[in-house]
């Protein structure tokens, strides 16, 4: 338990404290809370996905790209963030960005059935313009 409350003391500092831009010197960071399985509950989880969110729809690369390498490395993307971090992979797909691959492939690793029918038809119609070549992958 005490394991827990340091935890979510880090991320309450981290989402509260530190802007942004500055986010990414804290990389080792979230590289380790996200490394230990079983070390975040499901409040630990919603506040690392919203961070991600955050990170992911901000213009400069390696924000984004924070932002994506959280997403990448969660092993589940809480159900009231799916549409919404969905729709930012997308959008990073799409562009000319150097994160396109790494939006592609995460997007591709995405259960469709464990995925919240608010977010389910995007993903769906993502793929299924990729798989026509209409969707660069």
């Amino acid at each position: 338990m005490r394991q827990r409350l340091t935890v979510a003391n880090v991320i309450k500092y981290l989402r509260d404290e530190i802007r942004t831009s500055e986010l990414p010197e804290y990389q080792d960071v979230f590289d380790a809370l996200l490394t230990l399985p079983g070390l975040l509950g499901e409040y630990q989880n919603r506040d690392l996905a919203n961070m991600a969110k955050t990170l992911m729809s901000q213009a400069e690369g390696s924000v984004q790209e924070l932002g994506l390498r959280i997403v990448e490395r969660m092993p589940a993307i809480p159900s009231d963030d799916q549409a919404e971090v969905i729709h930012l992979l997308i959008d990073i797909a799409r562009s000319s960005a150097d994160l396109k691959q790494r939006a592609a492939d995460r997007l591709g690793q995405l259960a469709v059935d464990n995925v919240a029918d608010d977010a389910r038809s995007e993903l769906e119609g993502w793929r299924k313009r990729a798989a026509e070549g209409l969707e660069e992958r």
